[in-house]
């Protein structure tokens, strides 16, 4: 799956990492992702997984592959 969209950083718990893209949804990232990108719009290349994660947050949780600005 590939989302493209802002990329957030919510302080919630440890922190979590968000995706929100143009139609709205928010999609948590579960991965390593770029610090500097915060705030920046990216396109996120993963996998859907069955998980409410730490922050519950958002419309699904993406395994995270690769993360790069669009």
């Amino acid at each position: 799956m590939t989302l493209e969209g802002k990329l957030e950083r919510r302080d919630l718990g440890t922190g979590v990492w968000v995706v929100a893209t143009d139609d709205g949804r928010r999609f948590m990232l579960d991965g390593s992702v770029p610090e500097g990108l915060v705030g920046k719009r990216v396109r996120v290349d993963g996998d859907e997984v069955e998980s409410m994660g730490l922050g519950m947050v958002g419309d699904a949780v993406i395994a995270v592959r690769k993360v790069v600005r669009a």
